[in-house]
């Protein structure tokens, strides 16, 4: 499966100067407003902007796609450019059932094509790209949703900065969120860190040489 960005076009990416973050908003939620998890992403994007980063958010159940591991024409090959094109992928989630969302689960799903790339193309266009996660909750499964989000994307090739976990556990809704001491400083934390990681590896040559010699049969096969 020959991908569906060009040399050309993933030497511009690599080339643009200008930090994009990417986040993919996987609450049930109809109305973001009543959505703690989109409240927490739309702190960490202000707190993004001291940085001067470009952010943009994608509620996925707002998108017309359906789920696979390949692409289908549909919205969602969209939002795999724009995975392509940015420097930095935040997955945002609530738990239910001590697990992320089911439309975080067919998100990962249909990234399965960049598994599908690697092995075609001998080349991983997701290294050099950061990754974290924003996770809300009101009780046990943090640990558990950030292993397999983690998992997942370390397996695809991103780099996980230090503490790339930015979550609220409590029943009090957005007021909580934005009064809450611990989750302000867990926001300039981890907007720091997400800035100076992906600011580095842009700034440096680890795409070029982590591409030389790059042999890839898959992750099923190992």
């Amino acid at each position: 499966m020959k991908f569906i960005v060009s040399e050309q076009q993933l030497k511009k990416i690599i080339n643009n100067k200008k930090i994009k973050f990417l986040f993919l908003l996987g609450t049930l939620k109809e109305n973001v407003k009543e959505s703690n998890t989109h409240t927490l992403c739309q702190l960490v994007i202000k707190e993004l902007e001291k940085y001067a980063i470009k952010s943009e958010l994608i509620h996925i159940r707002s998108v017309d796609y359906m789920p696979d591991v390949k692409n289908r024409n549909d919205e969602f090959d969209e939002i795999i450019k724009k995975i392509i094109a940015c420097d930095s992928l935040i997955l945002a989630t609530p738990v239910w059932w001590g697990q992320h969302s089911s439309f975080i689960q067919s998100v990962l799903e249909r990234m399965s094509v960049f598994d599908d790339s690697a092995i075609t193309d001998q080349k991983n266009v997701l290294y050099g790209k950061t990754f974290g996660t924003i996770i809300t909750n009101n009780g046990d499964g943090v640990q558990q949703t950030l292993s397999h989000l983690t998992s997942f994307a370390t397996q695809l090739g991103f780099t996980i900065p230090p503490q790339a976990l930015c979550y609220y556990s409590g029943k009090d809704g957005s007021k909580g969120i934005t009064k809450n001491k611990e989750t302000k400083e867990m926001i300039e934390i981890f907007s720091k860190n997400m800035y100076l990681w992906t600011d580095l590896i842009k700034k440096s040559d680890v795409v070029k040489k982590s591409q030389e010699k790059f042999k890839y049969s898959g992750i099923l096969s190992m």
